[in-house]
């Protein structure tokens, strides 16, 4: 029995030595990448984002950023509003983005700015209906925990407070776990077998550069106003190609049918508000528009309809309390963007939200 014990705690010693000696090399690759942006300026645009914890990325750009005008808040499906399409001088808008975001990601970046004193005239929330969906794992956001709990813990808040911190413990553990996952060891082992080649960014080929915007070369980049360029081929995609794309979105998403409301999170939204009204701040908020084949599935199941009603009309109740502008786009007839105004079932190209913003400032 002994040596079996030994023998199972040398492997778990090993496992999480080589796991946790990897981490840490990506966190110190990870800081690296975030001082890049130190420097970051108009006409310039951030190539290897992709390589980038973006929310670690926005934390950075807003201590570096002059206090922007406007401010657009959401997920990727905002991230190619930029300051031409809003008609604004470069430094007047900045594109707070993240990947899959929600409700705490809002309040996590709204009190960064408080805190450095950016607070904007104008914000925009490009919000979708998932993120009111209690069944549907959202921790990505914890990256802002400690903002997200100060908030919360304060008078803005209301209380909430505990249940952020339950939150922050569950994200550690998380965490925590991968340190014993055989995936995780696989891809630690292949990135210090790199590192011993002297190969520094072994688990990407794209580097993490600052170039002018001219010499992007069709790769996916971040401008300065944090604004996402698609990579070219991305950008050729055809309406087929779309197509395609709205299909698979269609057959793999499961973020509204198996829906349960989240009144904690629709709560929280509705503090962040209020908060953001009583500092002055002009609210816009819109549900994004859908690919047409996309929408006409979502539309006409009942699984994924109502959810998305219910989301429409929770946010025009406490949008029309608070003195807010809301508007439902996600049928794209309504604003309107045809099929070949789409990337793919959900991110829409320039076109499309040029209307949408001609829609929202009418």
């Amino acid at each position: 029995m002994r040596p079996f014990v030994v023998t199972l705690a040398l492997l778990v010693g090993a496992m999480l030595g080589v796991n946790g000696l990897a981490t840490w090399i990506r966190a110190v690759e990870n800081t690296r990448r975030q001082a890049v942006s130190a420097a970051f300026l108009p006409g310039q645009v951030l190539v290897g984002y992709r390589y980038v914890h973006d929310r670690s990325f926005q934390a950075r750009r807003l201590q570096m950023i002059p206090r922007p005008r406007v401010v657009a808040f959401g997920s990727s499906r905002v991230m190619q509003l930029d300051t031409a399409l809003l008609g604004l001088a470069p430094g007047e808008f900045y594109n707070a983005g993240v990947i899959s975001a929600t409700v705490e990601d809002y309040i996590g970046l709204w009190s960064l700015m408080k805190d450095l004193g950016k607070v904007p005239e104008t914000a925009y929330f490009s919000i979708d209906g998932w993120v009111f969906n209690e069944r549907l794992p959202q921790v990505a956001w914890l990256a802002y925990a400690d903002e997200v709990a100060r908030f919360l813990a304060g008078p803005a808040g209301r209380g909430g407070w505990m249940m952020a911190r339950l939150s922050v413990l569950e994200y550690r553990w998380y965490h925590a776990k991968e340190l014993l996952s055989y995936s995780v060891l696989r891809q630690s082992a292949q990135d210090l077998r790199g590192m011993l080649r002297g190969e520094s960014r072994s688990y990407h080929d794209e580097p993490v550069i600052l170039v002018p915007e001219a010499a992007a070369l069709g790769l996916r980049a971040i401008r300065a106003d944090g604004s996402l360029i698609y990579e070219r081929s991305v950008q050729q995609h055809t309406v087929g190609k779309a197509r395609e794309h709205a299909a698979f979105y269609l057959h793999d998403n499961v973020h509204l049918t198996d829906f349960r409301w989240d009144a904690q999170r629709a709560g929280r939204l509705e503090a962040l508000w209020r908060d953001m009204r009583r500092a002055g701040v002009t609210v816009i908020a819109y549900l994004p528009p859908y690919h047409p084949l996309v929408w006409r599935a979502l539309s006409g199941d009942s699984r994924t309809a109502a959810p998305l009603a219910q989301a429409r009309e929770f946010l025009q109740r406490r949008a029309a309390a608070m003195g807010a502008r809301f508007v439902d786009f996600s049928d794209p007839a309504s604003v309107p963007c045809e099929e070949a105004e789409f990337y793919d079932g959900v991110h829409a190209r320039p076109g499309c939200l040029a209307k949408m913003l001609a829609r929202l400032r009418s």
